[in-house]
């Protein structure tokens, strides 16, 4: 209990001090993949709070926030991008990477990299590795900010919009975050899977 309060505590302080460039600061670094001393939706959902008590504005936040995400991920995706092919070709070999792997996997993903990170945005963890994912495969760079900018804007829309909701119980909204995410993740599973079924029948027709 005094570790919630903790977090809690470490958030709050952040909006409260620092408003908007707060959060644009931490989603950008929850976006590039270091971490927090506090899960980012515990954040999204106390800026809901600050909506609610009318010191933040809606429309304010959810941009801020969804530009530091997209900042932090168009980072850890340069990162990717720059050094990938380097350590792929360095370490390949120890992780079964082989080139008709990489370039199926290139080819997948050149196909549907739009949909595939818009969605993973929306997904538990893995909003964070698409990134990696999409620089591996050399994704568009305009098509990555703005599928990323667009799912980070609608996760960020949803914890604030619970957090605006619950008003001054806000802080219990730890089990319901959870809740949400476990969902989010089991649907993100069944999706996945239904796109390696479509996937697969497509190499098999095309054989």
């Amino acid at each position: 209990m005094e570790r919630i309060l903790d977090v809690l505590r470490d958030g709050t302080l952040l909006v409260v001090t620092f408003g908007y460039a707060g959060i644009l600061v931490a989603m950008l670094i929850e976006g590039s993949g270091l971490p927090l001393p506090f899960p980012g939706t515990v954040l999204l959902a106390f800026v809901g709070y600050t909506v609610w008590t009318g010191s933040l504005g809606l429309a304010e936040a959810v941009i801020v926030a969804a530009v530091g995400s997209t900042l932090g991920g168009w980072l850890l995706y340069r990162v990717a991008r720059d050094a990938g092919d380097h350590l792929i070709a360095r370490y390949g070999r120890r992780l079964s990477l082989n080139q008709d792997k990489l370039r199926s996997a290139e080819s997948w993903f050149a196909d549907h990299a739009g949909r595939a990170t818009f969605f993973a945005r929306l997904t538990p963890g893995v909003r964070v590795y698409i990134s990696i994912a999409a620089g591996l495969a050399h994704m568009q760079q305009g098509l990555f900010v703005v599928a990323t900018l667009a799912g980070t804007a609608l996760w960020n829309l949803g914890f604030i919009a619970l957090g605006w909701a619950l008003g001054e119980g806000w802080s219990n909204a730890t089990s319901m975050l959870n809740a949400v995410q476990t969902w989010l993740l089991g649907a993100a599973i069944v999706v996945a899977f239904l796109i390696v079924l479509r996937y697969s029948s497509e190499r098999r027709v095309k054989s």
